[in-house]
């Protein structure tokens, strides 16, 4: 059950990780305090992020950095 608990914490954090880096926002700056200084749209994305199982939301983690590759590439 632990190990459990330690690979969702983990995978939330991955997910959490793929969105800031995405908004362009350093993790180490996302807190609680921050969090709620958000736009709705994206306290949204991230409080239904916290409710899906692990395989839900890699999906999720990897779509922005899809996003920032072709942005890039149409960007050349």
């Amino acid at each position: 059950m632990l190990a459990e608990q330690i690979g969702a914490a983990q995978s939330s954090l991955e997910t959490l990780d793929a969105i800031c880096t995405f908004l362009d926002i350093p993790l180490a700056d996302f807190s609680r305090e921050t969090a709620s200084e958000l736009e709705p749209d994206l306290k949204r994305l991230l409080e239904v992020s916290r409710s899906l199982p692990f395989e839900q939301r890699e999906p999720i983690t990897k779509f922005p950095e899809a996003l920032k590759w072709i942005d890039k590439v149409l960007c050349l």
